[in-house]
């Protein structure tokens, strides 16, 4: 067994995503700043970067080093159909790789891609099962397999290529069969993400608020301004970090009393693929934020990107360390957003009481994750997700279709705070607030007619719902909620497990609609989808205004009723 193999059987977290996605002329002006750094720190040996021959030396090993060839990557030689540049999206997507790991991960998957390219005679239409085949019978542990499809998967996901409509769907079914189950990504537990997004539209709200009795700018603000402009704008549109750092500084626009965003996109030119789209319809809400950052740091000077990274300079005590690595005052770049994520948990730790642990943290490119599922869930069919998320194939969302359980649990947790219309929350996130609870407890008036639980307080009893529970006159006292706690907890595990079956039919149904080119023009089975999430919906309510009247995450009786 070779090295490389030992290597590979050995990896445990190459990811199916790619944090960054391919433009030709970005994504080159990038690699090639990764490569002048890599050459300054003495890592890259040998080659430049339009060379075909690579060496870069070994991790702790400086008289080693690591070759990268890229002569069998032309993309002439098998498929005459792959883009012409196919060879600089390779050396792009392995520059970007050194640029985040080890010398040692790129070199792995540059010789899984190589592997898969080959056998497929260069991702050749005709050539799908021979790879499948190649794949199922390799005499190695299923690790080795897991990894070799994780990496066509991240390849595919960074250069967006018509093969992934031929390739994803059987790669995917084939990934399912292997011993190793941890394929999906897993993302920060629910309650972590919570709370990072509870303290910091708390923090900024209280520098918001120490700007206008101060009637000047808090430095903090330049900050974290950012952060919210991020937070906000990806969780609802599935685009990359690096995609929004890119974001244009006039972006914003009003059409016939319309609110519209810009995105860093480029046009597909090949008809037959989906238009991806570059002007994105947004709420006047998000308008307002992004029209008040622009007038805040006008003051601060050019910046071609609408992140001002002046700004972000001027609002750091100490504007040093990882902000001088990005070169250009003009552009706000992927590294400095990394860099206020992991300053911001600080914030939460020192000033919240909150320390979360670096495996709970999320990550720049998290909320592309909770963006896809969220407009899945929402009822969006395969190829309008695909033209908001930048895909020009719709194969490309296909294992983006995971993490519904956290999807539900914040789902949950936002209505129930809807439903209270609160402000603020004063418990620590994770329990319900006390802004949300209790409802069920109170003594509205003397008229109480005994139900299975709980009672009526309506002496008509105008029944709303078929469940007393989400009838706005049920009530509990205290003490029957105690006697009764195992039942309501069945109850509303059993609502739970009800939206997660739900959940899965629209998961499958998109999968279907994924799959067959035939399904995407059927109108029944985009209903379907559409009837099925409604319903989510609808149980997604019950839920948190269920969890709401009752103070599902509250210590009662020494005893935590929790939700999640």
């Amino acid at each position: 067994m070779s090295i490389i193999t030992t290597e590979i059987e050995n990896e445990v977290d190459i990811s199916e995503f790619s944090d960054e996605g391919f433009n030709v002329e970005q994504s080159i002006n990038d690699a090639k700043e990764i490569y002048e750094c890599l050459v300054s720190e003495n890592l890259w040996l040998k080659g430049d970067f339009e060379d075909d021959y690579w060496e870069l030396a070994k991790e702790h090993h400086p008289d080693a080093f690591r070759s990268f060839s890229f002569t069998e990557f032309n993309s002439s030689r098998f498929n005459k159909h792959l883009p012409i540049e196919f060879k600089e999206i390779v050396k792009c997507w392995i520059v970007h790789l050194l640029g985040k790991h080890t010398t040692g991960r790129a070199q792995i998957m540059h010789t899984l891609l190589l592997k898969a390219f080959v056998n497929s005679k260069g991702f050749s239409r005709k050539e799908k099962d021979r790879l499948l085949k190649y794949i199922e019978h390799l005499e190695v542990q299923d690790a080795y397999k897991h990894a070799l499809i994780q990496t066509i998967f991240n390849f595919c996901d960074y250069a967006d290529l018509e093969i992934a409509e031929d390739y994803i769907p059987p790669l995917l079914d084939l990934r399912d069969k292997l011993t190793r189950k941890d394929s999906v990504r897993q993302l920060p537990p629910s309650r972590y993400v919570l709370s990072f997004s509870y303290y910091l539209e708390k923090h900024f709200q209280n520098l918001m608020d120490e700007c206008v009795v101060k009637e000047k700018i808090v430095k903090e603000i330049l900050v974290i301004y950012p952060l919210i402009l991020w937070w906000r704008l990806t969780n609802i549109i599935p685009i990359r970090a690096t995609e929004f750092c890119l974001i244009e500084r006039d972006c914003i626009f009003i059409d016939n009393e319309k609110h519209y965003i810009k995105l860093p996109r480029i046009k597909q030119k090949n008809p037959k693929r989906i238009q991806i789209l570059d002007k994105v319809l947004i709420d006047e809400e998000m308008y307002q934020l992004i029209k008040g950052y622009i007038d805040l740091t006008d003051q601060f000077g050019e910046t071609h990107t609408l992140i001002s990274y002046r700004s972000v300079i001027h609002g750091r005590k100490n504007s040093g360390g990882e902000y001088a690595k990005a070169k250009g005052f003009n552009l706000f770049r992927i590294n400095v957003l990394n860099s206020l994520i992991k300053r911001f948990y600080k914030i939460m730790g020192k000033t919240y009481d909150c320390e979360i642990k670096k495996e709970h943290r999320i990550s720049a490119n998290d909320t592309r994750h909770f963006a896809f599922v969220s407009l899945m869930m929402q009822g969006y069919s395969p190829i309008e997700i695909a033209r908001l998320g930048g895909h020009s194939t719709v194969q490309a969302q296909y294992h983006y279709s995971a993490h519904m359980e956290y999807w539900i649990d914040c789902e949950v947790f936002k209505l129930m705070k809807k439903v209270k219309n609160i402000d603020s929350i004063k418990e620590q996130v994770g329990t319900i607030p006390k802004e949300v609870q209790l409802k069920a407890y109170r003594d509205d008036g003397t008229f109480k007619r005994k139900m299975k639980i709980g009672h009526c307080k309506d002496e008509e009893q105008r029944c709303e719902t078929k469940m007393c529970y989400f009838c706005s006159h049920w009530g509990i006292t205290p003490e029957e909620f105690l006697e009764k706690k195992e039942k309501i907890k069945s109850d509303i595990v059993a609502m739970k497990d009800n939206i997660g079956e739900l959940t899965s039919v629209i998961n499958n149904l998109n999968r279907q609609l994924l799959r067959n080119e035939l399904d995407r023009r059927n109108p029944d089975l985009l209903t379907k989808i559409k009837t099925k999430a409604n319903a989510v919906q609808s149980d997604l309510y019950k839920l948190a205004l269920l969890s709401s009247k009752l103070g599902g995450g509250e210590v009662l009786d020494g005893e935590k009723i929790s939700w999640t």
